[in-house]
This record gives C-alpha cells, structure tokens and sequence, in this order.
C-alpha cells in the first residue's frame, strides 16, 4: 500500500500488482505445467479467449475455443493464478505446483459490468478525459520510465463521479506499453478509488508482464541498464536484502520513526534512537557517510524464521533509506512544487504496518498486500517501475 506526493501529497494505494504468493524460489528444481478448462458458470459451455496468468509474473495465456489453457515450465512452487473473461468476476485462486490433475475453472456472470460497458461508452466527455489523465498520472506515474509508457486500451476505463472524488472501474484488462523498461503489461484492475478530502488514493490489483522485442542490440543493452536502475532501491530489492540479512551490503539504512502533528494536522517525524551504525559511500564525492541504522534483530523475529519463509510485523513507523542512489528530481519538483534547491539525497521512504503479519519470501515477494502501506519515494514509483518477480540483476548472487 503507497502514499505517493503530487496532487494527491499523502496517497496510500496498494501494490498488488507484483505481489503472487509464492511460497518458494523462482529457482527451485524441476519445470512443471498447470492445465485447465474454464467453464461459464450459467450454462457450463466453454470460456474461449479467458485471460489466465499468475500474477506479477510473466506467464500468461488465453483458453482456446474449447475453454483450455495450459501454462508450462513452471518452478516448484505456490502461485496466484488469476482468471478474467468480459462480462465474468474476476477469479483467483492459490495453487501450489507440480498439481496432480487439471482445473475446471467456473467464471460466474457480472450482469453490471455487462450493463455498464455500452452505457458508460456514451458519457464519454471532457470530463471523462480528465479523468483519465488524473488517473494514468497516479497509476502509471510520472516517472522518467513513466513518460515511456502507454496506457493502450483507455476506453476501458468508466468513472463514477463522488462529491468528494471518484472511482475507476474497467471493463476489460488494462493494458501498458512500457518502452522505458522494455515490457507491456496487463493488469486486472479490482479497485481505485480518489478521496479528496483525505488525499489519499487506493488501488488494487494483478498484473502480468510480457518482455518486448528490443529492435536492436543498443536497445536491449538500454532497456537492461534501466531495470537495474528500477531494480536497485525498490520494495523487491528491499525485501530480498531483508530476507537475506544483507540490508546495509545492499544499500538499506533503517530506522523508527515517531509521528506528531502540529494544531494544523501538519505532520512531523522524529527519528528514534538506533542501536548501531553503518559506513557507506556517498552519493557524491568520495568521504564516506556514517548513517545510524538498526540491528537486523530490532526488524525481525528470528525465532519465527523458516528457510523459504519470513515473518515480519512492527509496531513502529520504519523510515528505510537507500543509500546508493538519489531521489530523482521529477520525484523532488513534483512532490515540491519548486524547481529550485534540489539536493541529492537518499531515496527515503516510510512503512506503516498495519495489525497483521507480513510474511516475506527470498524472491522479495510478500503476503499479507493489505499487511502494511507505504509513503514516499515508493509510493511514487508506480506501475512504470515495477518488474516481473522473477527479475534478477546480473552479477548478483541470490541465496
């Protein structure tokens, strides 16, 4: 869940998109297949051209016109294998590989969305527009990479308009055209909602990605430089140093923070005291910089720690810096509003938890998505940053 600056200066959204619950390394021994039929829930007949994936990955595919889909060369591993059809709700269900029989998929009817997307086609206006704009600037972002992308299939998108925001709603999967990172991507949109009385926006989904064709070498290479750059400092980079103890080698300084307001509801943050130090390099120039940080043991239950499996819950604010690269000036403009006293500064940004545990796996991803939010340069680097889960940046070792 992210709270992003910009219009919306305290936004709270959750990421879901790259979030599939997988219980196991991406590398664990032995490929395996899945294979199913997808069935209408009215009339039993097949489903053909069903969209089936497994979220925040880039295995996907559509069923056939007897309603048949197989996925193969899977890992060993837990998924969230997600079903969407125009005109069904939208399935997804947690499936464990190698499985020993095919699925029968029943996709029920939506009468409303069947009803809305000849209805909302005609209330097409400049209002709708706008709305369309607020709503790629707040999903997509307003990234450099952001900048590449292309929201492809607009016209799905339908509002309902409130005296206090608005929601956005599909009628069908959304689809991203990222030329900044070299991947299109579709994401199952289930919620979005503005609340402008609170600044806050919420969103909620699936996504699978597809890795474009690069029309040259200089290309490829482009492309490969930019989701390094996406990589480092991300939420996946961080929850993989997490879950292997190496948060300072990788560039992770944390600490708690305590949170007060003045009688204006303006908020203010006081850093608490830290058990211990970290000597990294600077950002620019060559001295080093001591940053105060905490001992792995204040972050984690060591007790609770299983081989492919960690849990994580804090009742405290966590500030988490990384260290090895600055927050981009787009970032700095559009959360300030001023062109001018840009310094380099570490990527900062805050984890609030919510009451439930997260439970953290060696790919970097994790479950609970509702377990916590997050505020600040995370929550700015939306749907154009993100990466498939089985990302790995070259030259680097995972356990």
């Amino acid at each position: 869940m992210r709270a992003a600056p910009g219009l919306f200066t305290k936004r709270c959204c959750f990421l879901v998109c790259c979030l599939s619950i997988l219980l196991t390394s991406w590398r664990s021994v032995g490929q395996h297949l899945i294979t199913g039929r997808v069935v209408n829930g009215e009339d039993q007949t097949p489903l053909p051209g069903t969209t089936v994936f497994l979220a925040g990955t880039q295995k996907g595919t559509t069923t056939d016109a007897e309603g048949r889909f197989t996925l193969d060369n899977l890992p060993s591993a837990t998924y969230k294998l997600v079903f969407t059809h125009i005109g069904f709700k939208t399935l997804s269900t947690t499936i464990a590989i190698p499985v020993a029989k095919p699925y029968r998929i029943v996709l029920k009817p939506d009468a409303n969305q069947l009803a809305v997307i000849t209805i909302r086609a005609k209330r097409r206006d400049n209002r709708w527009k706008e709305h369309v704009d607020l709503f790629t600037k707040n999903f997509v972002g307003q990234s450099e990479n952001a900048k590449l992308c292309r929201l492809l299939n607009p016209e799905v998108l339908y509002f309902d308009y409130k005296s206090d925001g608005f929601v956005a709603h599909t009628t069908d999967v959304l689809q991203i055209e990222n030329l900044g990172l070299g991947y299109r991507i579709k994401f199952q949109l289930d919620t979005f909602a503005v609340n402008n009385t609170t600044h806050n926006i919420y969103f909620k989904g699936y996504s699978v990605f597809d890795t474009l064709t690069a029309s040259s070498p200089q290309q490829a290479d482009q492309w490969a430089t930019r989701r390094l750059k996406a990589y480092r400092g991300s939420l996946m980079h961080f929850m993989r140093a997490l879950f292997q103890n190496k948060l300072t080698q990788e560039g992770f300084v944390v600490q708690f923070m305590e949170e007060n307001f003045n009688r204006q509801g303006d908020r203010w943050l006081k850093s608490l005291a830290t058990d211990t130090t970290a000597t990294l390099p600077p950002l620019t120039g060559n001295q080093p910089i001591v940053y105060p940080t905490l001992h792995y043991r204040r972050l984690v239950d060591t007790t609770r720690f299983r081989s492919s499996l960690l849990n994580w819950h804090l009742k405290h604010l966590l500030e988490v810096r990384y260290t090895q690269e600055s927050e981009s000036f787009d970032y700095y403009t559009i959360r300030d509003r001023s062109y001018f006293g840009y310094k380099k500064k570490p990527q900062t940004s805050l984890i609030r938890f919510r009451d439930v545990d997260v439970s953290v796996q060696a790919d970097g991803q994790f479950f609970e998505p509702d377990g916590f939010r997050t505020e600040g340069y995370w929550s700015w680097e939306l749907i154009a940053e993100e990466l498939p889960v089985d990302y790995q940046p070259k030259n680097q070792n995972q356990d």
